[in-house]
């Protein structure tokens, strides 16, 4: 049964929408920037159970159905969309700092902020065996963000903290891909962004920027399965960064409180369809959907 906290939280967090009472669906949906998608108002809103109130990253996992990770338990949770609840829970390791997950089909892979990567299969079990893949990236790095790249079918992986390996001193922000065929991770960035970059860009594009210095940690990456540009999520910074192939920026959209929480999770569907993560931060964490705008 639900306790009267969490009656209270869910009452909170439908307001949070604000006052328009039309239900989500009904609200008209305006393209933000050059993007397919109406960032200020999802079509969709799912509310998470006290167990994904830090909910750290998602995955497309099949039709309807989302798999999920917070950052304490080594599990994955599949939330049925249909349903709005979460209709099984995996055990795949003991608990850590997990920050993101893709699914490769029925292989799933669980970045873990020490640059870990786990990886396993899924089946009917409750509790699976994993493997521990290492990489050259490390606690300094702060994994935050994983996927899968459709075009060359390697996982990327988005680094929050120091962009470089090792010894080696890059001042900006990186994304490295890894291959998933040989185990084995490129030491070239696929993907490179300074502060210069971002702020070139940012700070024209978006009126409401009065920051002499644009804040941009990546919590999240996703490559859209439509127009296959890379799409790099902020909760430190509040921002969508869009880059095309080439890595240079498409498009820059600041993320507004109110819709988003503290932005960790993302991914789209084969349709296109967007959807968007956020911890709870004391409250309810819950997953946004926003439609692909033909």
């Amino acid at each position: 049964m639900m306790s009267s906290k969490n009656y209270i939280l869910l009452g909170l967090a439908f307001l949070s929408l604000g006052c328009d009472t039309r239900s989500l669906k009904e609200i008209p949906k305006v393209p933000s920037g050059k993007l397919r998608y109406d960032i200020k108002h999802p079509s969709q809103k799912f509310f998470m159970p006290d167990e994904l109130e830090e909910i750290s990253g998602i995955t497309y996992y099949k039709p309807g159905q989302i798999m999920c990770v917070q950052d304490e338990e080594g599990k994955v949770f599949l939330y049925n969309l249909d349903e709005r609840k979460v209709s099984r829970r995996i055990r795949f390791a003991k608990d850590g700092d997990y920050e993101d997950l893709v699914s490769v089909g029925e292989e799933i892979y669980v970045a873990k902020s020490n640059g870990t990567l786990h990886h396993f299969v899924v089946t009917d079990e409750k509790k699976v065996n994993d493997d521990e893949l290492d990489t050259p990236l490390t606690e300094d790095n702060d994994i935050e963000g994983i996927c899968l790249d459709p075009v060359t079918q390697q996982l990327w992986i988005a680094c929050k903290g120091d962009a470089g390996i090792n010894t080696d001193s890059l001042k900006g922000r990186a994304v490295y891909a890894y291959d998933i065929q040989s185990n084995a991770m490129n030491p070239k960035p696929v993907i490179f962004l300074t502060s210069e970059d971002l702020e070139s860009f940012v700070k024209p594009n978006l009126k409401q920027t009065k920051k002499k210095k644009i804040s941009f940690k990546p919590s999240a990456i996703a490559v859209n399965p439509v127009d296959k540009r890379i799409y790099l999520l902020a909760a430190t910074g509040n921002l969508l960064v869009v880059l095309n192939r080439d890595g240079s920026i498409y498009e820059a959209i600041p993320l507004s409180p109110k819709v988003f929480r503290q932005p960790e999770g993302l991914c789209f569907s084969p349709e296109g369809d967007m959807f968007i993560a956020s911890e709870g931060d004391g409250e309810v964490g819950y997953i946004v959907r926003f439609e692909y705008l033909k």
